[in-house]
């Protein structure tokens, strides 16, 4: 009887190499892997043609989508290529870790206990128990206990033989650490025990067993330790129903890098180092050379050959029997770059994280939302960014059908919270564009929120459409609803636009908050005017405007009364917003409603002054508002009754967006300034910030003609001359400029 323990580093190239001449040493009968005991039948579907590592598989609760780990495996992992060994050789494979549905709930449930008070322990037990390999690192000069690893027991040739070793060594490490194991970890090592002895019931004689170094010495023992004990550590431990799924996954996901904590400091590295134990140097050097190349760098073959020297000659340095990755980028960035790492970096995530993704083929179980989005990728044509390991930007024109498509399946991913794109916004572009452009990067975790999503529906379509209809149910603010609104219409759920119009009216009816009313207008306006563009047919969210712009209008006047600064300020800009959408549509007895509004707020009394000269100049720009009443308001707004701080935040609305109204209507110039000649030097000093900061904002040369006009040691009258209208002239462009403008110009007075 022999049951052999080969304690391995996950994903460690050499740990496979050694693992490989191991297993055909030994031809054991039985082999057992540390991997979760609920996931058997996902890993009898290793060999499955088409699977094609990096991949991972992802372990979740169906019913509480939060509860999930994934389980990742790389070409050079010392667990895949053990299962692929058994698999071709028939030999039967028993995962022997602790079901997944128990590490879940473990986990849960000791993240909600409360922390204990310890006693302190002495810093070096601590260093221990983070790391127990960091002391071994030291003592042979490194400066990490990963490097180390590498070195020592990764790159080397160490074959079959190297197991005794590293199990005496992880023996020792243990007792160091005076048995402080984590509940966990005690609980898999019980479940393993157990797992090896009911393969040895089962008749196996000649086991191997493949588990993480670190619990080669408690496995090692499984005879000797009396089964009662590991039973009774594991009775009572309930367990959720849990499933399995293959899905691709990327080195860039396998380094420590992202963050995953059994991963490795450079995947690519290890990969040539599984590949060509005995050429790695040469190799990763000409690789690099490569890759300069591609970006127009000049590197010849003596580069190559002098950096491979010098990266052996700093291994030799540093004591070691073979270069490592450190030595080789040192060396690299001296020979390539004159020693600027900076420029090494535009090489440095290919050639040490590397780009490579795998892929799980279509023939393997998944879960509907997950077979629907991979068809309708294909048929968008974004299989290139969906493979894509960079981020890509990706520009759809909204009249091809392909890149509709496209569009309506990124839009509808954001509803189920799978940001792969995020639309790059453009100045002076909305939804009525178009064109988007988008950045599109796919990560492996948007899986698991996809088959969350699965929730809603089996396709995306289905399930986009009845996650807005819940959103929309759950939901009782007009922007939010507003928002969603302009989010289905983009996402092509027709289906769901009259229900969330319906819900939009109902919650309209209830609002008595204009700020919210306002709020929701510029959404809904841009779905009414741009629906067609993505051919929807959003007649109905127009019906809903024609009730809202009614219930603003008379709610708006009373809403600036008596107001602070900021008030002020923030509903001066949802009242420039609101003039803007309410324009966008066009519509005569809509635009009526609202100039109402706006005429009643420059004149009436109380109003806040900032608001009011907003007002004041929308009417005049509307020709709602003569020359000459717009002078008296503005007379109004300067005279001495009012205190200058009134004044001058009159103007700053009024002249809110361009200066150029006082260049070419000489009067107002005229006004201002002998209301700021007018002012007391205490006065001046007030009002000045004010002013300065209404007129920064204009352009440069505004300003500049402002500034000369100022300096006339006369009235604006030279700026009073504009020329005589050619009436012919204008005839010909009126029709083009009233219809650009949707309202019919004033005749020349």
């Amino acid at each position: 009887m022999s049951t052999r323990i080969y304690g391995i580093r996950h994903h460690g190239s050499g740990s496979a190499r050694s693992l490989l001449q191991a297993l055909e040493a030994q031809q054991p009968d039985c082999l057992l892997v540390e991997h979760p005991a609920d996931t058997n039948a996902a890993l009898q579907q290793i060999a499955t043609p088409g699977l094609t590592p990096p991949v991972a598989l992802l372990v979740y609760d169906p019913k509480a989508f939060h509860r999930a780990y994934y389980y990742p495996f790389a070409r050079f992992s010392p667990e895949w290529q053990a299962l692929q060994w058994a698999t071709e050789r028939g030999v039967p494979v028993w995962p022997m870790d602790l079901p997944a549905g128990m590490q879940l709930l473990h986990q849960e449930e000791n993240a909600r206990e409360p922390l204990l008070v310890q006693e302190a322990a002495d810093e070096e037990a601590l260093q221990m128990e983070r790391d127990p390999f960091a002391s071994l690192a030291a003592l042979a000069g490194y400066a990490d206990s990963e490097r180390w690893w590498e070195s020592v027991l990764e790159q080397s040739a160490a074959g079959s033989e190297v197991f005794e070793v590293i199990t005496d060594m992880m023996r020792t490490l243990r007792e160091a650490t005076a048995g402080r194991e984590s509940a966990l970890t005690l609980l898999r090592e019980a479940f393993m025990r157990k797992t090896i002895r009911q393969a040895h019931d089962t008749g196996f004689r000649n086991m191997a067993v493949v588990c993480g170094a670190w619990h080669g010495p408690a496995l090692e023992g499984w005879q000797s330790i009396k089964a009662a004990k590991d039973n009774a550590l594991l009775r009572g431990r309930k367990k959720v129903a849990v499933q399995a799924a293959w899905v691709p996954w990327t080195y860039e996901r396998l380094a420590f890098e992202s963050g995953y904590g059994a991963g490795v400091l450079s995947p690519a590295w290890y990969e040539l180092l599984f590949d060509q134990p005995a050429e790695t140097l040469y190799r990763w050097m000409v690789r690099a050379a490569g890759l300069l190349r591609q970006e127009d760098i000049d590197i010849s073959t003596a580069h190559v050959m002098d950096a491979a020297r010098l990266a052996g000659a700093l291994a030799a340095m540093r004591r070691r029997s073979v270069p490592g990755i450190e030595d080789m980028e040192e060396a690299a960035a001296t020979v390539f770059f004159q020693g600027n790492r900076e420029v090494f970096q535009l090489i440095r995530k290919r050639l040490i994280i590397g780009e490579n993704i795998g892929t799980v083929p279509g023939s393997l179980p998944a879960a509907p939302l997950l077979r629907d989005l991979e068809q309708e990728i294909r048929s968008a044509r974004l299989s290139k960014e969906y493979a894509s390991l960079e981020e890509l930007v990706k520009e759809l024109d909204l009249r091809t059908d392909t890149q509709l498509r496209a569009s309506r399946l990124l839009h509808r991913l954001l509803l189920l919270a799978v940001p792969w794109g995020a639309v790059q916004e453009r100045t002076g572009a909305g939804i009525g564009t178009f064109k988007e452009i988008w950045r599109l990067k796919w990560l492996p975790d948007y899986t698991l929120r996809l088959l969350q999503a699965g929730q809603w529906g089996n396709t995306v379509e289905s399930a986009a459409l009845h996650c807005a209809l819940d959103r929309s149910r759950r939901s009782d603010e007009l922007p939010v609803l507003a928002n969603l609104a302009a989010e289905v219409l983009r996402a092509g759920l027709d289906e769901a636009l009259a229900p969330l119009i319906l819900r939009l009216e109902a919650t309209a009816a209830l609002a008595r908050d204009v700020y919210l009313l306002m709020d929701a207008l510029p959404g809904l306006v841009a779905i009414a005017r741009y629906g067609s563009v993505r051919r929807t047919d959003a007649g109905a969210v127009l019906q809903l405007i024609r009730h809202i712009i009614p219930r603003i209008a008379p709610a708006l006047p009373v809403a600036c009364m008596q107001i602070e600064e900021e008030p002020a300020d923030e509903l001066f800009g949802k009242v420039l917003e609101t003039n803007r959408n309410v324009l966008l549509l066009g519509e005569a007895p809509l635009l009526q409603y609202w100039q109402q509004a706006l005429r009643h707020i420059a004149e009436a009394v109380g109003i806040h002054p900032l608001l009011q000269g907003g007002a004041t100049r929308l009417l005049f720009d509307r020709n709602m508002l003569s020359q000459d009443e717009t002078g008296r308001l503005f007379s109004l707004a300067l005279s001495v009754g009012n205190e200058p701080l009134f004044s001058a935040r009159w103007i700053e609305g009024f002249l809110h967006g361009s200066g150029l109204l006082l260049l070419h209507y000489p009067p107002l110039w005229d006004l201002i300034d002998d209301w700021v000649s007018g002012l007391e030097q205490e006065r001046f000093r007030e009002v000045l910030p004010l002013l300065r900061r209404t007129f920064s904002a204009f352009p440069g040369p505004e300003r500049q003609k402002m500034l000369a006009l100022a300096q006339q040691s006369g009235r604006s009258a030279a700026t009073d001359s504009v020329g005589a209208l050619d009436e012919g002239r204008l005839a010909i462009i009126r029709p083009t400029l009233e219809l650009l403008l949707k309202t019919p110009l004033a005749p020349k007075n």
